[in-house]
């Protein structure tokens, strides 16, 4: 696993040791001004949280 083949469609979040490429859009469309984290959820191992270092702002 690597980077995304077109990186300036994601942003990338790293904590803990881990690397994690969140597309652009989803980011505009589900997450609100001001969150400070998104759910996800993956199968077999459960719910997760990806906590951002500041209220997340879309890109203006």
């Amino acid at each position: 696993m690597g980077e995304p083949e077109n990186p300036e469609e994601y942003v990338r979040f790293d904590a803990d040791g881990v690397t994690v490429y969140v597309s652009r859009q989803l980011l505009r469309e589900k997450v609100k001004p001001g969150a400070t984290e998104m759910p996800f959820y993956i199968d077999g191992y459960g719910r997760f949280y990806l906590r951002f270092k500041e209220p997340w702002q879309p890109e203006t």
